[in-house]
Formats: C-alpha cells, structure tokens, sequence
C-alpha cells in the first residue's frame, strides 16, 4: 500500500510543475523525451532513496 502512496505523491508534485507551465507547442524530439524520462527517474529516487527492488522502481516509472 505504501507504493500507491508514494506514487500519488510523485503524481502530484508533477501536476503542479504542469500547472505552472503550460507551453503552446511541445516538440517531441528523441532528446526531450529522454529529458522526462531521466528526470522522472531521479524524483522517484530522490522521494523513495535508495534500497528498493528494481521493480518497485519500474512500477513507478511505469505510473509517472
């Protein structure tokens, strides 16, 4: 239970940062897409540490 509590964490913090800015035109290219992900990666680190089974941290990134 204490994923989903994790995970809807992370999801807010990312709803807010995505009220803030609200850019007309987003364009997708290879180096943007790996920028989200990278960063993605590092906040659910960041907010879970260290020590946990790599699928844990998959299932996250899976909801992010």
């Amino acid at each position: 239970m204490r994923l989903g509590v994790f995970a809807r964490r992370l999801h807010a913090k990312a709803q807010k940062r995505k009220e803030k800015v609200k850019p007309k035109h987003i364009i997708m290219d290879e180096n943007y897409l790996a920028k989200i992900i990278v960063n993605t990666c590092y906040n659910i680190h960041v907010e879970l540490g260290p020590g946990l089974l790599e699928s844990v941290y998959e299932e996250i990134l899976y909801y992010e």
